[in-house]
């Protein structure tokens, strides 16, 4: 499905016509017509977008749905290809994190005191500690 038979399917389920929504989001109907026919040289703008969203009563898995078909409609293969990558080594270490929580939880992994504390700093103190050690290792 494209990103414009998503929206034309959307209004139609709602009723209006391309003029009556042209005129909820203060854009003509032939515009409306242009979109929803693939017509356009590129996907409305983000304003316009948002006032679509609105007068089309998308739910965020639909708005989600949406902004999925207009990426897959307008980004290039490679930096698809790159997202669809850094979304499986996402979930990989995604999964090595519940393993080791789920190992933490039934007790399997002890922490240290220091391990503790460390964990308890903010950035700007783990850098201050990293930096006095090394300095201490000197």
């Amino acid at each position: 499905m494209k990103y414009y038979d998503f929206l034309k399917q959307k209004r139609i389920e709602l009723g209006y016509s391309t003029r009556q929504l042209g005129g909820k989001i203060s854009l003509s109907g032939s515009y409306i017509s242009l979109v929803e026919n693939g017509k356009t040289s590129t996907p409305p703008t983000e304003e316009t977008l948002g006032k679509l969203v609105i007068a089309l009563k998308l739910t965020k898995i639909e708005i989600n749905m949406l902004y999925n078909l207009i990426d897959e409609e307008i980004l290039p293969e490679r930096v698809k290809n790159k997202i669809k990558q850094l979304e499986k080594q996402l979930l990989e270490q995604k999964k090595e994190v519940n393993i080791l929580d789920d190992n933490c939880k039934n007790n399997s992994c002890e922490q240290t005191e220091l391990e503790k504390e460390i964990y308890n700093l903010n950035e700007k103190q783990k850098e201050k500690v990293l930096k006095f050690i090394n300095e201490y290792i000197k």
